[in-house]
């Protein structure tokens, strides 16, 4: 906890994706709605006054779904929400779990498994823009060998064929 991870995977990192690649599709989820959603508001408010290279389209003014001039589009979930119709280049997980005690049940961890494999993961657009090809940032604290990032660790470990394999480039800040 409080290495400022939110503050560069999900305010600095979408906003330097923006100022790149205006027409860059981002998902961001996290444990809560309200969480994600002053995030998107963060990026959007970034890009309209610092004049970054991307624009916001007319009417965007919701802070968790909005689009640039140049097709980009900014859409925020709260963990198990609804994200079916909605594509994007990169994926942004931030603290799926809200503590230590949501992490350990495992009703939440099993809701958590199956909301990244069958909704989440499902959502990125494995080409992408600009070249970059998709991808996907997941951070937040470990608080259980079986959370989601537990079990995509797992997952990683086990190689190209498990459930939940995706090819990660790891950072641990102990």
């Amino acid at each position: 906890p409080r290495h400022g991870k939110s503050e560069t995977c999900s305010y600095w990192f979408p906003t330097w994706l923006y100022a790149l690649w205006p027409n860059t599709k981002i998902i961001s989820a996290s444990y809560g709605f309200s969480l994600v959603r002053r995030q998107g508001y963060r990026v959007r408010e970034a890009l309209s006054s610092l004049s970054l290279g991307a624009n916001l389209a007319k009417g965007s003014k919701a802070a968790a779904d909005w689009t640039t001039t140049d097709g980009g589009e900014f859409f925020a979930a709260g963990v198990g929400g609804g994200v079916t119709g909605r594509g994007a280049d990169f994926l942004i997980m931030d603290d799926v779990v809200s503590g230590s005690k949501e992490a350990a049940s495992p009703v939440i961890q099993a809701r958590n498994w199956k909301w990244w494999n069958e909704d989440f993961r499902t959502r990125l657009n494995k080409h992408g823009r600009g070249g970059l090809g998709g991808g996907i940032l997941a951070v937040g604290t470990r608080w259980n060998e079986n959370d989601l990032l537990g079990m995509l660790l797992q997952a990683f470990n086990a190689g190209p064929g498990a459930q939940g394999y995706e090819p990660w480039t790891i950072l641990s800040l102990p």
